[in-house]
C-alpha cells in the first residue's frame, strides 16, 4: 500500500510541473543502504526513496534539482509526519575512466566551504558539465536536499579523501516548530 507521504510528494510534485514517476519494484541499492545503516540500521519509520538520475542522460540539470527540491521542502513542510531528508553520493570520483585515480579533492573541499557558508543554492548554479568535469555527477542528490533546506549553514563533520573519491558526511540542522 502506499504510504500517504509518497503519494503527496508525488502528486503534488506533478502539479508542480515536475515529471515524477512512481513504483514499488525498484530495488534498493547501496546508495540508500550504505547511508541507513549508520543512521537507522533497524528501520523502525516508513522510508520513502527518491532517487535522482544522476548517470544517465538525460540527467537533470543542478538547477532543475535545486528547484524540484525546494518544491520537495514546501510539499513536506505542509505535511503533518515528521521528516528526515537524506542524500548519497560520492563527491569527486570517476569510476570507470582512466582519472579512477585522480579525484578532485580540492574541489570537494571548496564545495564543503561553501556549504558550511550557507551557500548551498549557489552550487544550483554549476553546470552539468562541470559536476561531470569535476567527478562530482552524484552531487545532483544533495543539490536536490539543497533546495528542500534552503540556505541552512552546514555541518560538517568529516571529509575522507581515499585514493579513489572523497566521502564526506554533513549536516543541515534545522529549527523545529
Amino acid at each position: 500500500m502506499t504510504h500517504p507521504l509518497a503519494r503527496a510528494v508525488v502528486e503534488q510534485g506533478i502539479e508542480r510541473g515536475f515529471d515524477l514517476l512512481y513504483t514499488q519494484d525498484a530495488k534498493l541499492d547501496y546508495a540508500f543502504y550504505v547511508p541507513l545503516h549508520f543512521v537507522m540500521p533497524e528501520p523502525a519509520r516508513p522510508i520513502v526513496p527518491l532517487h535522482v538520475n544522476v548517470y544517465l542522460p538525460p540527467q537533470p540539470t543542478p538547477a532543475r534539482c535545486h528547484a524540484w527540491g525546494a518544491a520537495l521542502g514546501e510539499i513536506l513542510r505542509a505535511r503533518p509526519e515528521r521528516v528526515a531528508l537524506i542524500a548519497s553520493g560520492g563527491m569527486s570520483h570517476f569510476p570507470g575512466t582512466d582519472r579512477y585515480a585522480s579525484p578532485e579533492f580540492d574541489y570537494d573541499r571548496a564545495l564543503l566551504d561553501l556549504l558550511r557558508d550557507g551557500r548551498g543554492r549557489d552550487l544550483a548554479r554549476v553546470t552539468g558539465e562541470e559536476l561531470d568535469k569535476r567527478g562530482n555527477i552524484e552531487l545532483r542528490t544533495w543539490i536536490t536536499l539543497l533546495g528542500a533546506v534552503g540556505d541552512v549553514r552546514a555541518d560538517v563533520y568529516c571529509y575522507e579523501p581515499s585514493w579513489h573519491h572523497g566521502n564526506a558526511v554533513v549536516e543541515w540542522p534545522l529549527e523545529t516548530a
